[in-house]
């Protein structure tokens, strides 16, 4: 999403806190039923994506190239076994009349990728998709959701945001909210999570158990260093 009063380029990795980031930003809701480019937000039928979760490839494909290129682009990325206990619950109704459980959910989600109009962005692909074009970089931040306060205070700084960050479609924790984190996941679930997702494990320093939800920041830190030295 385009935030062109502070020279921003936001990729909003769905369940990843990003509507509140955006309306941080905008201080109000744009339309969504229909595409606007100037924002790079709302539904785009002919592609079939809400262009505020676009990839960043697909973003780069779709405005100027010198705004790409100029303006502080940043994402916020989140640890996949909670983000999938949240895009699970974020459509909750639709979620189980077709897959029933949570575990099915995610057993499927191999044939769910499989589907090729999630590959300009959805909820469901790796976060990797928002934070590199062909495994190269092209962050200038990147942005735990476990480190949100002071992630969000470095993103503030860098564009000049006074606002301080909303909170928006706050979730609940586990499935239908009843459960903690690793009591969500199965064995046989944590292996083919850490197989769909095995580049964000790997790019982002996330634990491959469950009961460690936070991210490795160290790592994080780290690879930013790496990659702006």
């Amino acid at each position: 999403m385009l935030f062109h009063k502070h020279k921003s380029l936001f990729f909003h990795v769905g369940k990843a806190a990003g509507s509140s980031v955006e309306q941080t930003f905008l201080q109000s809701t744009p339309k969504f039923s229909i595409p606007n480019y100037d924002l790079f937000y709302g539904w785009e039928p002919k592609k079939g994506i809400y262009l505020q979760h676009a990839t960043a490839a697909f973003v780069q494909k779709n405005i100027h190239p010198r705004m790409f290129e100029e303006y502080f682009k940043f994402t916020v990325v989140r640890n996949p076994f909670t983000r999938l206990v949240s895009v699970f619950n974020y459509n909750h109704k639709g979620h189980t009349a077709k897959y029933e459980t949570f575990e099915n959910f995610i057993l499927n989600l191999r044939t769910i990728l499989n589907k090729t109009h999630h590959q300009n962005g959805s909820h469901y692909i790796d976060q990797v998709h928002y934070s590199h074009i062909e495994n190269e970089r092209v962050c200038d931040e990147v942005v735990f959701f476990e480190d949100l306060p002071h992630g969000f205070k470095v993103i503030q700084r860098k564009t000049k945001l006074i606002q301080p960050l909303k909170h928006i479609n706050k979730g609940r924790v586990g499935v239908n909210g009843s459960k903690a984190m690793h009591e969500c996941y199965s064995k046989e679930m944590v292996e083919l999570m850490l197989d769909v997702y095995a580049r964000d494990f790997d790019t982002f320093g996330y634990s491959a158990n469950p009961r460690q939800t936070q991210a490795s920041l160290t790592v994080g830190r780290v690879l930013k260093r790496v990659f702006f030295i």
